[in-house]
Formats: C-alpha cells, sequence, structure tokens
C-alpha cells in the first residue's frame, strides 16, 4: 500500500509539467495545509479573602465566596486562598453592615450583611443565569420585612463569574470593586461625593459633609440593603436610600473586592498595583493579601505616629527607629511591639481577590497545528528536491 503511494506520487510530480498554473498551485495549497483545531478552554477562579476587625465595637463585614458566607463578629485576623473550576456560575461578595449595637450585644449591622449574604448563597442558582439585578430586588423585598432593617442596612458589592470566564459586577454603596487604575476601571461609591446621588435626593434630605441626614439621622450611604427609615420619608414613595445596583462589566481578568475600610488611607491605583506587581512576579494570592494588608495598615496615622525601637547588633542597645527615614515592613512590628493589625484599623477591613485563569495559561486560547500525515510529507520531500534539483541545474 506504502509503495503503490509512493508511486502515484512520483507519477504525480512527473505530471506537475503538463498542469495548468492554476491546478499547480491548488496542489501547492492543497499539500502545504495544516488544519486548526480548537482546544476546549476551561476556566477557574483562584482567589483569596481577608477579614480584620478594626477598633470598632463590631464586626460588620460578611464576605460570600461562592456558596461560602463568611462573617465573624471578632476575627483578630483571617486570610484564607480558595480555588473553583467554572463549570457553573459563581458569585463572590463584601457586605458592609451599619447599624447600632443592642444592650445585650448584638449588633444589627452585622445581622444585616449575614442576612444579605445568605440570601444571595440561596437564591443564587435560581439567577445564575439571569441578570442578578433580578436577585437584587428579590432580596431586598425579603430584607425590608425584617425587624433588622428597621435601623440597619448594609452594601453590597458582588462579582458573577460566568463559566467564559467573564465578570459582571453590581454596586451598593460604598465598598467598591477595582480592575485597573483608570477611573472608569473602579465602581462608585453611592456617598456624599457621588453629585449624582446627591442631586437625586436633595429635595428629600439635607447633606452634610460625609452624611444624608433625614428627621434626626444620618446615613453614609444613599444605596443598600434595608435601612426603612430612609425610605418613602416624605409619604410618596420617595426613597433616600434605594437598592437599584450599578452594573459594571470589567474585561480584565483580576479583581479586588473591598469595603470601605480598605479606603480609609488608601487610594484605587495603590491597591490594584501592588496586586497587578505581586502577579507578575508569581507571588502566591496569600502573599498578595498580606502585601495590601501590610500597605492599609502601614498608610494609618496610628502606624506613622508608632515608636519602633530596634536591637543595635553592636552595643546591645535599643534604638529608636524612625520609620520615615527607613523602610519598614509591616511583617516586622511584631518583632519590635505588642500589637496587630487591627491596632492599626479604625474600621473593619475586608476583601477578595480574584484572579480568572484558563488551561492555556491565562491567555486566550490559540488554535494548535495537527500534525501532517506521512503521505503528505513524503510528496512535501520529493518536491523540494525536485525544486531545488531544477534550481541548480537551471543556473549551469
Amino acid at each position: 500500500m506504502k509503495n503503490a503511494l509512493n508511486i502515484l506520487f512520483l507519477i504525480s510530480i512527473c505530471c506537475m509539467p503538463f498542469a495548468n498554473a492554476q491546478q499547480i498551485k491548488q496542489f501547492f495549497i492543497n499539500a502545504c495545509t495544516f488544519y486548526y483545531q480548537d482546544s476546549p478552554i476551561q476556566y477557574k477562579v483562584d482567589g483569596v479573602y481577608c477579614s480584620v476587625k478594626g477598633i470598632l465595637s463590631a464586626q460588620q463585614d460578611t464576605l460570600l465566596v461562592n456558596d461560602q458566607v463568611i462573617s465573624k463578629q471578632d476575627p483578630d485576623l483571617e486570610i484564607q486562598e480558595f480555588s473553583f473550576q467554572l463549570s457553573e456560575p459563581l458569585l463572590f461578595g463584601v457586605f458592609d453592615g451599619h447599624g447600632s449595637t443592642y444592650d445585650n450585644g448584638d449588633d444589627n449591622g452585622f445581622e444585616a450583611s449575614h442576612y444579605v449574604a445568605d440570601q444571595f448563597k440561596k437564591l443564587f442558582a435560581q439567577y445564575s443565569n439571569k441578570d442578578v439585578e433580578m436577585l437584587f430586588k428579590e432580596i431586598d423585598k425579603d430584607v425590608l420585612k425584617q425587624e433588622f432593617a428597621q435601623d440597619a442596612g448594609t452594601t453590597a458589592c458582588v462579582c458573577k463569574v460566568d463559566t467564559d470566564g467573564s465578570m459582571c459586577v453590581y454596586n451598593l454603596g460604598d465598598s467598591r470593586a477595582l480592575w485597573g487604575v483608570g477611573k472608569d476601571q473602579a465602581t462608585r461609591d453611592h456617598s456624599v461625593k457621588n453629585d449624582e446621588e446627591c442631586k437625586r435626593v436633595e429635595s428629600l434630605c439635607t447633606i452634610s459633609r460625609d452624611h444624608f441626614c433625614c428627621m434626626g439621622k444620618s446615613l453614609a450611604v444613599s444605596r443598600a440593603f434595608g435601612d426603612n427609615y430612609m425610605r418613602n420619608v416624605d409619604g410618596q414613595k420617595n426613597n433616600i436610600v434605594i437598592s437599584i445596583p450599578e452594573k459594571y462589566t470589567p474585561d480584565v481578568p483580576t479583581l479586588f473586592i473591598g469595603c470601605d475600610g480598605c479606603f480609609d488611607y488608601t487610594s484605587n491605583e495603590v491597591i490594584y498595583e501592588i496586586y497587578t506587581k505581586c502577579l507578575n512576579k508569581k507571588r502566591s494570592l496569600i502573599f498578595t493579601a498580606y502585601a495590601i494588608l501590610n500597605y492599609i495598615c502601614s498608610a494609618s496615622p496610628k502606624f506613622k505616629q508608632l515608636n519602633l525601637y530596634r536591637e543595635n547588633p553592636f552595643s546591645g542597645f535599643f534604638e529608636k527607629l524612625d520609620i520615615k527615614k527607613e523602610e519598614v515592613h509591616f511583617a516586622e512590628i511584631k518583632k519590635y511591639v505588642l500589637a496587630d493589625y487591627k491596632y492599626f484599623l479604625h474600621d473593619n477591613t475586608s476583601f477578595i481577590l480574584l484572579n480568572i485563569i484558563n488551561n492555556q495559561g491565562n491567555q486566550k486560547s490559540d488554535p494548535y497545528f495537527v500534525p501532517i500525515n506521512k503521505e503528505r510529507a513524503i510528496l512535501l520531500l520529493f518536491i523540494s528536491v525536485g525544486l531545488v534539483w531544477k534550481y541548480l541545474h537551471g543556473y549551469k
């Protein structure tokens, strides 16, 4: 069989001089064509979450990591990696509660954030193939019926990750998502710093430097779940607080979602630059989370006022360390002072890092070449030899 094929290939070469130009062109196209084949792309989400209680009286933050609700009222520090295959849409979110503390020590701000995160967990499967904005409406109807919603509520910044690796971010309040360092690469806070929100509610309340004020009460955000006292304020169903999220579609594979405590002393640009630099240097996500938390702490006024002492290895005496002149990594502090992260944080600080990767090495899938068959390789070899022979003898 192989010999017969080789004879046919030789005959075809001998017949080539009698073929017209179009036939010869088509022959070479057929002989030299490599076929492309698309390999299936499979995506997964790698990430890490971090939660630290600040010096406030209660921890009011809750995190949603796929089907896990993370909310502890008094964690010193909790950092944990996670990884999920994108065989189905997944949901991640940061919820920052606000409210008051009861006489028995319970906090309704914590209750609000935990309840809303748990509702997202329970109901997301029903809305995974729909616009998540519909889920916000459904949850808000339920939250307004709860007792804690009379004087408490929660922000929500959630990210839906589809099976193709694409992301949609939905935001209420002043928790924030970042996917770059540009102006249009972050969610907008729904606070007094947002001119559009101020125009929407200016006829319903007075606006102070940091809060929306109405009937002797104030609130730092104009969009949230709950907060019944800021709804229907004029008896005509006009609400200061609404639960309609703003939707964003990041076009990059990395995302940072954090509560407002992450941005007390730092900017969007600094946090995202730390994130991307760590990824470019192939640092682990745990390392990256610590690096971001270290920077947030080091930007705190308490850190800048801290007196550190380092032992002089030659004299044996402790010398005061000027952190303004010397670079001091926050991890070093525990060697010199009895302090932990929450000492430097005024507000609770919680965030989630997401990194979407695929089986092509975090790049778009490129077609690959199918190896050429044996018979075609033999034919190409004969053609090459013939062309070389004709070229050499044609110039003698």
